[in-house]
């Protein structure tokens, strides 16, 4: 059994969790807008704007990738809507 010293130092004290929770959801917010203002100038992934055939735009944040830059990369255009998923 662990003692209750060795127990805290496994976990986050509550400030610096929310202090932690904020910087990500701040992160997230800048992805987001950058991804918005990038939209249409290029690969998101390797910043290339070329290849358009194997360009892919997602229908949520309207981020392109190419096929092959995604991980794991797709062999080919899906047929029907695609979504980055972030």
């Amino acid at each position: 059994m662990a003692s209750k010293a060795g127990q805290s130092a496994m976990f986050l004290d509550p400030e610096e969790r929310e202090r932690l929770k904020s910087e990500v959801a701040a992160a997230e917010l800048d992805l987001a807008e950058m991804k918005e203002n990038q939209a249409g100038t290029g690969c998101l992934a390797c910043g290339l704007d070329n290849d358009h055939a194997n360009m892919l735009l997602c229908e949520l944040c309207n981020g392109e990738y190419h096929t092959y830059c995604l991980n794991p990369p797709l062999k080919g255009v899906p047929e029907g809507e695609w979504y980055c998923g972030t």
